[in-house]
């Protein structure tokens, strides 16, 4: 077994599950899978997989109006269109602010005179270490929309708050990431 690759993460003192050793399986440009020896408080011992993507940035965009920004894009493993918010990675060594503005500009075409962070969260704390930091854009001005080919067929639409919220209840946003952060942004409200 090697060292962690992403070893950067320990556990709490009281940790209930102890890491032994890694193997990585599986590395693309995208993700590392790797299989971790792990020890549990009874002594037993066993493994677990899991999945290590980069940093993701995500982008609330607020129209003056009040109308949010989302993007609809053919999502791969479930074979589906995905109606979300604008979101992408942040490159190593990139600033978290500056990935945001670049995705939001890239995906809808729309520059943020104001790009505010609303906090992080981990995208799914079972098998993966991925966290995702979600940005509140206003004061949206145009700018040049730039797909890669991952994105082609992608389009934007614009919804009221109550259209958003329609589509949330009737599944058509269904992209966990854009539902943690429009609790993020209700949170925000609040405070």
């Amino acid at each position: 077994m090697t060292d962690r690759p992403h070893g950067d993460r320990t556990e709490p003192a009281d940790a209930p599950i102890r890491h032994l050793g890694s193997e990585v399986v599986h590395r693309s440009r995208w993700m590392t899978v790797r299989v971790d020896d792990i020890e549990f408080a009874d002594g037993s011992t066993g493994t677990w997989d899991v999945l290590h993507k980069g940093d993701f940035a995500l982008i609330v965009p607020v129209h003056a109006d009040g109308r949010v920004e989302l993007v609809r894009q053919y999502r791969y493993p479930p074979r589906a269109w995905s109606l979300e918010f604008p979101q992408g990675m942040i490159e190593p060594g990139e600033d978290q602010p500056a990935a945001a503005a670049r995705e939001l500009e890239e995906e809808t075409g729309w520059k943020a005179g104001s790009i505010r962070p609303l906090g992080r969260f981990m995208q799914a704390v079972g098998f993966s270490e991925q966290h995702c930091a979600v940005f509140l854009a206003t004061d949206l001005e145009p700018g040049r929309r730039e797909l890669d080919a991952g994105e082609i067929g992608m389009t934007t639409h614009t919804h009221t708050e109550a259209e958003f919220l329609a589509a949330v209840a009737s599944g058509e946003i269904a992209d966990s990431s854009t539902l943690a952060a429009w609790a993020m942004v209700l949170a925000d409200r609040s405070s």
